[in-house]
């Protein structure tokens, strides 16, 4: 058996990555139409924003199983990344 820990690094951030750009347009848009959230408010729904998309990712390689140890590891070393990405996109 093949293995996939260096893709399955890969996929982390690239779902870090495509998760932060979502946020990014979105709040492009809400700037927009001027209904820009509070400082706090934006740092809950970018977490939020780049967890839903990494989550989703996670079950297309994987299938609904989080309990997985590839999956678990997203969680171990996805989750901090995604704070520090939503407090840097807050910071803007």
């Amino acid at each position: 058996m093949r293995d996939n820990s260096n893709s399955w690094l890969s996929l982390q951030w690239l779902t870090t990555f495509l998760g932060t750009l979502a946020t990014t347009q979105l709040f492009n848009l809400l700037q927009q139409l001027n209904l820009m959230p509070q400082y706090a408010v934006r740092v809950v729904l970018i977490s939020l924003a780049i967890m839903a998309v990494s989550y989703w990712f996670i079950w297309a390689y994987n299938g609904v199983n989080l309990a997985n140890p590839k999956a678990k590891n997203l969680l171990y070393y996805g989750v901090p990344f995604v704070g520090l990405f939503a407090f840097l996109l807050g910071l803007t």
